[in-house]
């Protein structure tokens, strides 16, 4: 047998084109041709290729046959030149439950005079993860080109199922999304979001003025490798519960900034810079982070004994020794009078 001069657009574009060289037929033309598959229980999708080269074989009723799978006809008087013409490679595909552990295919004689024929039989299990048609259409590289397209049309007008889905055919819908597949160049895989998270500075850390303030993220995407064009900051000031831009549309994983309280503000409570992380993908799927840095005005050991950031005359310990001034004696000695490095003045009196 010779590669049939035409494949018909049910014959995926993987399939070589020698499996079309040889083919099976019964001994006889009352024998049924049959074949066994031992498999565990299941979906599986089983695929017939076909072509009609014989020389006496030119009409639809000069060979027709039946095929079954699993006791169930699937394919009833069938006729590949009926179907296909001659000299054209076909694929006909059956999506079937198996409960008995063993795969079972039939063809029986029907008419004309010859017997039925088989090219090639592809069986594969169906899992739950068996692909959309469009990514099935699509291929490895997940776009649409214009042969795809017309595969996508040849299911939509026959009804087909399409190969590797568990049955699904393609529904106008479907084929809409096709063409614009076709059109924009866009992936027919479901995009995935990208991850954001802001890994310094952390959620209330607390400046100066003057400070320098890095910032750094990581971000990933199961559908690409992101790069800095994929990050983007916006640093805001924050003061009296609202905020005002201090740097926007910043672009880069990382990044730092001099932070420069206005002296306007510098007696303001609630101070701060609100950074804001947002990572985008190609397709436009976003994700974001962001965090609250805290200013603390400088203060002398006097006015901020322990260094807390809080002011001694709103703090309740000043020392930082987990006693209460309150309760303290020494509420500006952590060790509580048990050694000082304060001065002390003593006044001496001479005996008399």
């Amino acid at each position: 047998q010779d590669q049939p001069e035409n494949l018909d657009p049910s014959v995926p574009s993987s399939v070589p084109g020698e499996i079309f060289e040889t083919q099976r037929w019964p001994g006889q033309q009352t024998m049924p041709l049959e074949y066994g598959f031992p498999v565990a229980d299941g979906t599986y999708e089983v695929r017939m290729y076909y072509q009609e080269q014989k020389t006496d074989v030119n009409a639809p009723e000069d060979r027709i046959f039946n095929v079954s799978v699993e006791d169930e006809v699937v394919l009833e008087e069938y006729s590949v030149v009926g179907d296909v013409g001659k000299d054209t490679g076909v694929m006909k595909d059956f999506t079937v439950e198996v409960n008995d552990g063993h795969l079972n295919i039939s063809e029986t004689w029907v008419d004309g005079d010859d017997y039925p024929i088989v090219y090639a039989i592809e069986v594969y299990e169906v899992t739950e993860e068996a692909q959309s048609a469009p990514e099935v259409i699509a291929g490895e590289d997940g776009t649409i080109d214009q042969s795809e397209l017309g595969d996508g049309i040849f299911y939509y007008q026959t009804g087909n199922e399409v190969p590797n889905t568990g049955g699904q055919t393609i529904d106008q819908d479907m084929l809409g999304d096709l063409i614009f597949y076709y059109q924009t160049g866009n992936s027919v895989t479901p995009n995935s979001p990208p991850t954001a998270e802001i890994t310094t500075p952390s959620d209330g850390d607390t400046f100066q003025d003057g400070d320098t303030i890095t910032y750094a993220a990581t971000g990933s995407d199961p559908d690409e490798t992101l790069d800095d064009s994929n990050f983007e900051w916006d640093i805001g000031f924050v003061h009296n519960q609202h905020t005002h831009p201090h740097q926007t549309s910043v672009q880069g994983q990382s990044g730092s900034f001099v932070a420069d309280i206005p002296s306007s503000h510098d007696a303001e409570d609630n101070l701060g810079y609100e950074l804001i992380l947002t990572v985008t993908d190609s397709e436009g799927a976003t994700a974001t982070d962001s965090v609250t840095v805290d200013y603390v005005p400088e203060t002398s050991g006097f006015e901020d004994f322990d260094n807390d950031g809080v002011l001694n005359e709103n703090d309740a310990d000043d020392d930082g020794d987990g006693i209460p001034d309150v309760n303290d004696p020494f509420a500006v000695d952590p060790d509580n009078g048990l050694s000082t490095t304060a001065p002390v003045n003593l006044n001496l009196e001479a005996n008399s």
